[in-house]
C-alpha cells in the first residue's frame, strides 16, 4: 500500500506589554502582531478536497476501478471486482462497491495526497476520514475506511483503520489518526478485508485541528 499525509500550522496570539514610570493611561485596543489573524484560522478545523469523493463520475473507459481512486488487491489485481452500483446509495445516484473473485485476502481503492496536493498542511494534524458503508455477508476481519501516512523513503510511519462485518445498511464509518511531521504521502482508502461485499458512498477527509501530543 501507499500512503498520504496531513499537516496544519498552529497559530498563537500574543500580547505585549510596555511599562512606564509615568502614571498609566487606558490601554488603546489591541493589534495584532502580523501573520496572526492567518495563524489562528490555519489551526481551525478543515475539509479536504477528495475527487470524486461520492463516486458520480461515470467510469474511465477501460478502467477496473473509478475516477479519480486507484484499486488494488492482494498478490492478483484481479482478485476482486470493483464496480459502480447504480440506485440505493447513501446520497446521489451510485455508490462504489467491492467483492471477491479469487482466494486473495484484501482488496481495496484509495487516492493520495502527496506534496502536488499541498500535504505539508496536513502535517502534525489529527485527521478523519469518514464514509458511508453498506455491508452484505462480509466476513473475515471486515470493510471500512483506512488512513495511512508514509515517510519519504516509503516507510509507513503511522496507520489507522475501522471496519464492520455482517450485513447492514448504510452508516458512516469513521477513522482518525495523528499524521506525522515526516509525511510525504497520506494515503486513504477503503478496504475489504474477507468475503462478501462492501459498498461506499460520500467519503470525506476532515483536518480536526492540531494533534494533542507529539508526532
Amino acid at each position: 500500500m501507499k500512503a498520504r499525509t496531513v499537516a496544519m500550522a498552529v497559530g498563537a496570539l500574543g500580547l505585549v506589554a510596555s511599562c512606564a514610570s509615568q502614571v498609566p493611561t487606558a490601554p488603546g485596543p489591541a493589534t495584532p502582531a502580523p501573520g496572526d489573524s492567518a495563524k489562528a484560522a490555519a489551526v481551525a478545523p478543515f475539509a479536504v478536497d477528495l475527487p470524486n469523493a461520492g463516486f458520480e463520475a461515470p467510469p474511465r473507459p477501460g478502467d477496473r476501478c473509478t475516477t479519480g481512486w486507484e484499486c488494488t488487491a492482494h498478490n492478483d489485481p484481479n482478485s476482486f471486482r470493483f464496480f459502480l452500483e447504480e440506485g440505493g446509495a447513501a446520497g446521489g445516484a451510485r455508490s462504489f462497491c467491492i467483492e471477491p473473485a479469487g482466494r486473495e485476502p484484501w482488496g481495496s481503492f484509495a487516492q493520495a495526497i502527496g506534496l502536488g496536493r499541498d500535504v505539508a498542511r496536513l502535517r502534525g494534524m489529527r485527521v478523519r476520514f469518514s464514509s458511508a458503508v453498506r455491508v452484505k455477508g462480509v466476513t473475515g476481519l471486515g470493510a471500512g475506511p483506512y488512513l495511512v501516512a508514509q515517510g519519504g523513503s516509503g516507510q509507513v510511519l503511522g496507520t489507522s483503520r475501522r471496519l464492520v462485518k455482517g450485513d447492514g445498511d448504510w452508516q458512516r464509518v469513521e477513522v482518525e489518526m495523528d499524521v506525522p511531521r515526516g509525511t510525504f504521502l497520506l494515503e486513504v482508502g477503503m478496504i475489504l478485508l474477507g468475503k462478501g461485499t462492501a459498498c461506499f458512498d460520500d467519503a470525506r477527509l476532515e483536518a480536526l485541528g492540531p494533534s494533542s501530543g507529539p508526532v
